[in-house]
């Protein structure tokens, strides 16, 4: 078995471990009555939340940016007790226990494996138990698709980081030790190496690997 050393795989985690389209827009109906919470005045929450996000890349980054807002409240808000029970409904759900499986492989054929996601620790932690509390790094909300936000990575190691944003992988191409893959079920990018699933990763960063069987998920 070959060993990886000295190589990181940056999974971000919603649209990527977490895909649940129920729970996902769980989240951002908190987030667009987050926003209309915040600016009231706004006649159209949701389409302010989308400008939001794709010009800032965090909904509460845009807020205090344009509207010079206090959002010290975001995380309280939009991650409260109802959509975290939703999170942790799908941590059990036959579909993550397999891309979980797959992640816990990466580990074992000498990976290191560090999550890399806007979102806060509440958010981000049970996923990390849930797959290997002992071997995933995972330091929080990060800022992305800030240049430093990757400037703060080792130089001397090889990332291969997996977002589902191509937002967020762009200004990774200029970093030579960075390797892009957009994880999309189904958009192909024609620059960016794409996969639609755990095991199509699996298969591009380790493809003489034994892989580990999986059964086709369920929904929950």
């Amino acid at each position: 078995m070959t060993m990886n050393m000295n190589k990181t795989l940056l999974l971000d985690i919603d649209g990527v471990l977490v895909r649940d389209r129920v729970l996902l827009d769980h989240v951002k109906n908190n987030i667009v009555s987050y926003v209309h919470k915040k600016v009231p005045s706004h006649k159209n929450p949701y389409n302010l939340n989308n400008m939001l996000y794709k010009i800032y890349g965090h909904t509460a980054k845009g807020l205090k940016k344009v509207y010079k807002l206090d959002t010290s409240d975001f995380d309280t808000e939009v991650y409260d007790i109802h959509v975290l029970e939703h999170l942790y409904d799908f941590l059990e759900t036959r579909e993550f226990k397999n891309d979980s499986e797959i992640v816990r492989h990466v580990l074992d054929i000498g990976f290191d494996v560090e999550f890399l996601s806007n979102s806060p620790l509440v958010w981000s932690e049970p996923v990390k138990y849930a797959i290997d509390r002992f071997r995933i790094k995972n330091k929080g909300a990060y800022e992305k698709p800030d240049f430093d936000t990757y400037l703060k990575f080792d130089p001397s190691r090889e990332y291969i980081f997996v977002d589902d944003s191509i937002n967020n992988l762009l200004p990774t191409l200029s970093l030579d030790n960075w390797n892009q893959i957009h994880f999309s079920p189904t958009k192909k990018s024609h620059f960016i190496d794409t996969v639609s699933s755990m095991d199509e990763l699996l298969k591009k960063i380790q493809p003489r690997s034994d892989r580990p069987a999986t059964s086709s998920s369920d929904t929950r």
